[in-house]
């Protein structure tokens, strides 16, 4: 993840401050300056991205500004950060473990603020999300208000708190942590909601976007679904005052919905099963109609009581532990073909795909109800009739159990044998241990003589998937003798009937049907490939052996920078693709700058001189192993005119004891742009005050005389601001003694 990124590149800084300082912090592009042992109060004057601010369990951080933020503030477990309004730009992110507090943050450009489980986050202004920005939390955030453009989104698996004017949702919400808001929830038309936890908000919601209800979500007053679509699972419930779906509204899905007040429905309002209707409760409707207007289309819905229960925790909240799942996976083998008087033995074997262990298992052995005699089972396994059980016991994930069952055909005929099992673990898939499979029947032809057995057929196979996706593929196979039962096994472990297997590059799971499994190993983008046997049940059992390679595909990923002209720009494009790959390689060239190979897997831009507007470049990254395997991904860069911060000159004055002075810090801008001044670090032997013009007044303190200073900011009215910081010294003389009085 970035916070452990994050950690390893805190753990070995460039640069180490120590003890606290007042002083002006500058950093550069690919520097780690650590703050420990003490509060850091100075400004940061250069933040670019590729630059890491980290502050130490023992640090505290309270910059009074921060010009262009775009590097990475990484606030370490019992760190503390005290932030000004930022308005960060392209590339900046936060990591936070500890404590951090801001006025308000608003992402300008490109943005990850990450809150990890044991973080506490806080923006009691305000927080704004744009440009592909994302806030990430797993621990406890809260906010003012909240607004999330269309290409951003809210990722929350903690606990999350709008405490403002409420949420403007143009992008995307994923909750499966709880959620509380204040005020509305306003969804624009781009918005989209996905709650599988709790929502609560205080006032109401207005919906125009898609949403989709898993958990439980509680309105303190109206829900308007305007132009939204709204669709709840059967664990869903949504409660409330008033309820209007307009005329191009849309309810599908299952659950309930309980509300108090007026409810209308102009539009569709339709469940998705008539044997598993919406629930829909309106508590003050006295006649027998679902709402109090109802119009619009209206199906597979009924009047019904809902009853809500606040202290639910829905199934899909983060902090529910999942209930235990096993998977028994129940085959068999056994001849196709046996001679009268042959014996015929079959072999049951009963594996635990997982993910959890198969507590209890029982194996069953269903024999053909004539035709076969003398039968006996390994195992301990009990013959009754027509019937053998194994007591099988826990079975671990990844692991299987195999028994045999032995006996001797007496007539010409077909026998058919069939596997089942059963344990006390939840199974997600019954269907493959139940006995209904082709996998756990089989049919055993009695003749006379003895027919010839051919080979089955397999060919070499191939399957593509993504850097760190997991691929599901089926094996072909073909036998040329008809009634035979083909099985798949990873020849190195055939023997064993092993289900588990590690390729070159990952990890292989088959299933005697065929169907497979593979998972690549973190990071790998290439080439890897895995032998693979398939044996039918003839006599004697002949078998095939093929090769399957799986191409996995290294991922790039579009990514947009803003930077301003004439300035040289260090774009990471590795950031957001994924796998392990030789280093990126432009494919295009831009149209308005010149294009270079930065540090470390870099590209440098530097925009045409005097050039703003939109430009852009593609490039590449491969396989180390295998060159040709490749993704492309285009960079856009949105370039804006250069700004200079604005210049706050230093002030030498005296005065006498006790004796206030005035005066003007000179403050100037080389672009013109206004500039607010106010007081910086106060003076330690006096009091001072900054009027937003740069006009002060010192007045020191009751007899003091020496130098003493005090510090002026001044800022840019534009955002995001520049600032600067300029000393105001003052030597303060002793009054002069008052003449003697004349002797007359």
């Amino acid at each position: 993840t970035a916070g452990e990124g994050a950690a390893t590149t805190c753990a070995n800084p460039t640069r180490t401050l120590t003890g606290g300082s007042s002083d002006v912090i500058s950093l550069a592009a690919g520097e780690t300056v650590l703050l420990t042992g003490g509060a850091f109060t100075g400004g940061v004057a250069a933040f670019p991205q590729g630059s890491v601010l980290c502050v130490s369990p023992s640090a505290s951080f309270a910059p009074p500004y921060a010009n262009n933020a775009s590097g990475t503030l990484v606030v370490q477990s019992q760190g503390s950060a005290q932030l000004p309004w930022l308005t960060v730009s392209n590339g900046f992110q936060l990591i936070n473990a500890g404590t951090t507090e801001g006025q308000g943050l608003t992402a300008a450009g490109t943005a990850r603020l990450e809150n990890t489980a044991d973080g506490t986050l806080r923006f009691p202004s305000g927080l704004a999300l744009n440009s592909q920005s994302v806030l990430i939390n797993a621990g406890t955030a809260t906010t003012g208000s909240l607004n999330v453009s269309a290409d951003s989104t809210v990722i929350n698996t903690g606990a999350l708190a709008s405490n403002g004017s409420g949420v403007a949702l143009n992008g995307e919400l994923d909750n499966s942590g709880t959620l509380t808001i204040q005020q509305y929830l306003t969804a624009s038309a781009s918005s989209r909601v996905r709650n599988s936890c709790t929502i609560a908000v205080s006032a109401g919601w207005a919906a125009a976007g898609s949403a989709v209800n898993q958990g439980l979500i509680t309105l303190g007053s109206d829900y308007l679904n305007n132009t939204g679509t709204l669709s709840q699972s059967t664990e869903g419930q949504i409660s409330g005052v008033s309820f209007a779906n307009s005329s191009d509204g849309a309810v599908s899905g299952f659950g309930g919905y309980r509300f108090t007040g007026n409810t209308t429905n102009f539009g569709t309002f339709s469940g998705d099963s008539a044997t598993s209707p919406i629930a829909f409760y309106d508590t003050t409707q006295t006649g027998t109609g679902i709402f109090d207007t109802p119009s619009g289309t209206i199906t597979h819905t009924v009047r019904t009581p809902v009853i809500i229960d606040p202290d639910r925790v829905p199934s899909g909240c983060s902090n529910q532990p999942a209930a235990d799942s096993a998977d028994l996976y129940v085959y068999k083998t056994g001849p196709a073909a046996v001679t009268i008087g042959g014996q015929v033995t079959y072999t049951v074997t009963a594996a635990n795909i997982g993910p959890d262990t198969a507590a209890a298992a029982t194996v069953t052995d269903t024999l053909p109800a004539s035709g076969l005699t003398g039968v006996t089972a390994s195992g301990g396994g009990t013959v009754d009739g027509t019937t053998v059980t194994w007591q099988a016991g826990d079975i671990e994930a990844g692991t299987a159990v195999s028994y045999t069952v032995t006996g001797t055909a007496t007539a010409v005929g077909t026998l058919l044998d069939i596997a089942s099992g059963t344990s006390t673990t939840d199974d997600p898939t019954p269907a493959n241990n139940d006995g209904s499979a082709d996998h756990a029947r089989i049919n055993t032809v009695v003749t006379d003589p003895m027919p010839v057995n051919n080979p089955p057929v397999m060919a070499d196979q191939a399957f593509v998937t993504q850097v760190d996706r997991k691929v599901f593929g089926q094996l072909a196979a073909s036998d040329p003798d008809t009634g035979q039962t083909l099985t798949f096994s990873l020849p190195a472990d055939a023997s064993e009937g092993a289900l588990n297997a590690s390729a070159e590059h990952g990890e292989v799971m088959l299933a005697p049907n065929g169907l497979f499994e593979y998972t690549p190993a973190p990071g790998f983008a290439g080439r890897d490939a895995f032998p693979v046997q398939v044996c039918d049940n003839g006599t004697p059992v002949l078998c095939a052996q093929a090769t399957v390679t799986v191409t996995v595909e290294p991922v790039a990923v579009d990514y947009t920078v803003t930077t301003e002209s004439g300035i040289p720009e260090t774009i990471d494009v590795t950031q957001n693709d994924r796998g392990i790959t030789s280093a990126p390689v432009a494919v295009t060239q831009p149209t308005h700058g010149t294009l270079t190979t930065g540090e470390g897997e870099t590209f440098l831009y530097t925009s045409d001189a005097d050039y703003t507007g939109p430009d852009s470049y593609t490039y590449r990254i491969c396989s180390i192993s295998a060159p040709d395997v490749c993704d492309e991904a285009t960079v856009r860069i949105l370039v804006l005119p250069r700004r200079i911060p604005p210049i706050v000159g230093d002030v030498h004055t005296t005065t006498l004891e006790g004796v206030p002075v005035a005066g003007q810090v000179p403050v100037s801008d080389p672009q013109g742009e206004r500039v607010v001044t106010r007081l910086g670090v106060a003076p330690p032997h006096g009091t001072a005050t900054v009027t937003a013009q740069g006009a002060y007044v010192f007045t020191p303190d009751a007899g003091f005389t020496g130098t003493t200073s005090f510090t002026v900011i001044g800022c840019t009215i534009t955002a995001p601001p520049l600032c600067d910081t300029g000393t105001v010294y003052i030597e303060v003389t002793p009054s002069p003694s008052p003449s003697p009085t004349p002797t007359p």
